[in-house]
């Protein structure tokens, strides 16, 4: 056994109704975004993939970083909505990163460290990635009270 100990921290976000399917999400830090259904907002599937990309992308670049500003950092992530008699879901979710460092000492090591991380990232340390991945309990409740 390494030792290690499990640490939880319980995180949160708040959802306001701004309009008839338009909502605005904000952390405890004050930030917002908006989520809905519509041109001009994204929808909760399309916030899901970012968070996903996110998560990875972030630790993929505090490691790279420290070895070069990459030239470019471009992550697509995509998956495929099913929609069945037992539920909707997003199932096979993709993500292909494309980076490039400058051509220097610094930069080919940052480069050579990428596949790597990204991997550790996918099997270990993006917790939204993990998340969907891994069966994980969902409660909801009204006012309180769970529902389901």
């Amino acid at each position: 056994m390494s030792g290690e100990q499990t640490k939880t921290s319980r995180v949160g976000v708040n959802l306001k109704r701004v309009s008839p399917v338009h909502y605005e999400v904000t952390n405890g830090r004050g930030s917002t975004i908006s989520v809905g259904h519509g041109d001009d907002v994204f929808s909760p599937v399309e916030l899901l993939l970012a968070a996903v990309g996110a998560c990875s992308s972030i630790d993929v670049d505090v490691v790279t970083t420290r070895r070069a500003d990459p030239e470019k950092f471009d992550v697509s992530i995509a998956g495929d909505v099913e929609k069945g008699p037992e539920g909707n879901r997003v199932k096979d979710v993709d993500l292909n990163f494309s980076l490039s460092f400058p051509d220097t000492d610094e930069g080919r090591t940052a480069q050579s460290l990428v596949a790597r991380l990204v991997k550790l990232s996918h099997d270990k340390d993006c917790t939204v990635g993990r998340t969907v991945m891994l069966p994980t309990e969902l409660h909801s409740a009204v006012d309180g009270e769970v529902v389901a």
